[in-house]
């Protein structure tokens, strides 16, 4: 797990080295192992990349390269190169150095290859040596020896780069749902990658106009990651499942999809037998897939909520470890929360004793969130969605402090096995669009829960009827008028953008393994991924996700039909089978879903004044009436507390993104 940078400027110049040394700082906090630097000369053709150290380069390396150093290459003129930040996973000796070089290639790589050993020795078989024990080696002669049939190989979470001169390109890829973040600028003056998009930030050449798509698809469907372009429109992200392609020679970049998952949409009658077959399969799957995230060098532990996802995780890593030989327990991370209703500390405890595990609570303040509220907003390079983020933000740090590296985590089970209210939705309308009206109807009476929810389940119903029957116009209108904070967008910036509302007026559309699939691919997931890679990475640990980046249990889940995934009104019920032997009761008996909830209400109240100033910063007046936000602030806030607060939390989390990230000083 690190932070990858790389440069490559049409033009040879003085200043490549300055700017990739300022874009690869901005990565620091990914990698505090080690740092280090590939360039190219300016007369590039043919030209293997100069090795050369940075400030942080581990004293090893810089003895070998004699002193090579950036400080040394200032003044000269290059085209550019590669930079890393590493943090140390696999042989954490001075071997693993990045940029790692090979038969005139370089490469930086962010990500672990949990298959690396099974694939070394492939190699090795077929005549390739190795001087590291890491999987950052293997992946890089997995290249040399297969170049893009690799891919397909690779069982892990990775982002990389590689610069080929025999083929004149930089090959760069994704993994396959996206948990590894890989950002690009492709202008007039040349191409740069990073793993986050502050490091692209540094780019004097960077076109910095905000995009107004992006700023509707965050302040009124709530997301960011519905495209590949993001705030600033110039800042591209390389999709999930794709590879990229820079021509040195033409200047042209390209991109193209290497990783596909399909749904399975064919209708089937349950039968007893077959659930039990695919139960069977995915326990097995999944025991494979935490067990091969559990290849380590260095100290793992688990985060932890009241929730079947990370108590699956824990309940199967804990023994696996104790038959490995680990005499202590797991580490496991909670974020509590005494006397609110969502609190979940009593069922993570439950759970990590069950597990052998050592738990470990932290309840963050909103003193604290208040104190950390700049470094909060600009660890995420993008506005902040909802405060509740926080929470995992100290989860992360106080993991950090207990000398945890690596910590496993639940993303990626609601998206594979229908978590969420919407999918319960989606499966109704299949049932009925089908003629099942008998298991529908069946469903609905046993619909008694947040996620299993009779009144939303029919305003979907409604919403999917008036559509066929409204006038987009007024839908719109409608929608706009039943939030006061849209009031406040102004009409020019909602006018052209108001054609992108789709669910919103018209509710999920039929089909569980559709939606899943939309969600697994779409900005669902990559949300969630996204908020945990940034809140890991900037605490230094790896965060390991076994339900979103192992092909098997997602290609295998996928082709399971609908009728297995929901159950007598129950979210992930073939998940909840499948687990039973190492998830206490409590908690697979859980039938409303809490999520990575925080005390939003109080949190929001406290801050309620900054929120208020920020929404005056420079650049929201292009999308918002700031004045007379500013002025009616106090009335919609206490309007918020009492209903939703999200809405006009964002409204103010633009703001901050504006104060602190788009005009906040360079690192």
């Amino acid at each position: 797990m690190c932070g990858i940078t790389g440069l490559f400027l049409r033009k040879a110049g003085a200043q490549a080295v300055p700017l990739l040394g300022q874009m690869t700082r901005a990565l620091a906090h990914r990698g505090p192992d080690d740092e280090g630097y590939a360039l190219l000369g300016a007369e590039q053709t043919g030209q293997a990349l100069v090795p050369i150290c940075g400030p942080d380069t581990v004293l090893e390396v810089a003895q070998r390269l004699k002193g090579a150093t950036l400080q040394d290459a200032q003044g000269q003129p290059w085209h550019g190169g590669l930079g890393h930040r590493r943090l140390s996973i696999f042989d954490t000796s001075a071997q693993g150095h990045q940029p790692m070089h090979g038969q005139g290639c370089a490469m930086v790589f962010n990500g672990a290859i949990y298959n690396y050993p099974e694939l070394r020795r492939e190699l090795e078989e077929a005549g390739h040596t190795f001087a590291t024990q890491s999987d950052t080696e293997v992946l890089l002669q997995a290249y040399l020896a297969w170049q893009e049939r690799a891919l397909v190989r690779l069982e892990g979470m990775f982002a990389f780069a590689i610069y080929d001169p025999h083929q004149r390109r930089i090959f760069a890829c994704r993994d396959r749902l996206g948990v590894k973040p890989l950002y690009y600028v492709d202008a007039p003056e040349g191409f740069a990658f990073a793993s986050e998009q502050k490091a692209l930030y540094q780019l004097p050449f960077l076109n910095r106009r905000v995009s107004k798509t992006a700023v509707f698809e965050f302040l009124v469907q709530g997301h960011h990651d519905g495209r590949d372009t993001g705030m600033i429109k110039a800042v591209r992200e390389l999709a999930p499942g794709h590879c990229l392609e820079y021509n040195l020679d033409t200047g042209t970049a390209k991109t193209w999809e290497w990783y596909k998952t399909e749904p399975n949409v064919r209708g089937e009658h349950y039968r007893e037998s077959q659930y039990k077959r695919h139960r069977n399969r995915v326990a097995e799957l999944l025991q494979q897939s935490v067990a091969l995230r559990l290849r380590a060098d260095v100290a793992l532990g688990a985060c932890l909520s009241g929730g079947i996802d990370s108590a699956a995780l824990v309940g199967l890593a804990g023994p696996m470890l104790q038959a490995q030989g680990q005499a202590a327990g797991l580490p496991v991370f909670t974020a509590t929360f005494p006397g609110q209703v969502f609190d979940e500390g009593a069922l993570a405890r439950q759970t990590a004793e069950a597990a052998g595990a050592i738990w470990h609570g932290v309840s963050p303040s909103v003193q604290e969130l208040e104190a950390d509220l700049v470094d909060f907003v600009t660890t995420h390079d993008v506005p902040l969605q909802t405060p509740s983020t926080y929470a995992q933000y100290r989860v992360m740090q106080t993991a950090a402090q207990a000398g945890v590296r690596i910590t496993l985590d639940g993303q990626g089970a609601d998206e594979l096995f229908g978590g969420y209210a919407a999918h319960f939705q989606a499966y109704m309308m299949q049932l009925v669009s089908r003629g099942h009206y008998g298991q529908a109807a069946l469903q609905f009476l046993q619909a008694n829960n947040n996620f299993a929810n009779r009144t939303q389940t029919l305003k979907t119903f409604y919403k999917r009827l008036s559509g066929r029957f409204s006038k987009r116009g007024a839908q719109e209108a409608a929608y706009r008028g039943r939030y006061a904070e849209l009031s406040y967008l102004r009409n020019s910036f909602w006018d052209v953008q108001k054609r992108r509302l789709g669910p919103e007026l018209n509710g999920v559309a039929a089909g569980l393994n559709q939606m899943l699939t939309q969600d697994l691919t779409g900005p669902m997931l990559r949300g969630h991924l996204r908020l945990a890679d940034r809140n890991s990475m900037r605490f230094g640990i790896e965060s390991r996700v076994p339900f979103a980046d192992s092909a098997a249990l997602i290609e295998y889940v996928q082709r399971v039909p609908a009728v297995y995934k929901i159950k007598n009104g129950q979210n992930k019920s073939l998940l909840r089978s499948a687990v039973r032997p190492w998830v206490p009761q409590a908690v697979l008996a859980r039938r409303n879903k809490t999520g990575f909830e925080g005390p939003n209400k109080l949190w929001m109240e406290h801050l309620s004044a900054t929120l208020k100033e920020a929404v005056l910063t420079p650049g929201m007046e292009d999308f918002v009436h700031i004045n007379h936000l500013h002025q009616d602030w106090d009335g919609l806030m206490k309007k918020a507390l009492a209903q939703d607060p999200h809405r006009l939390f964002r409204l103010g989390a633009l703001g901050l993104w504006f104060k602190h990230v788009y005009h906040g000083p360079k690192p």
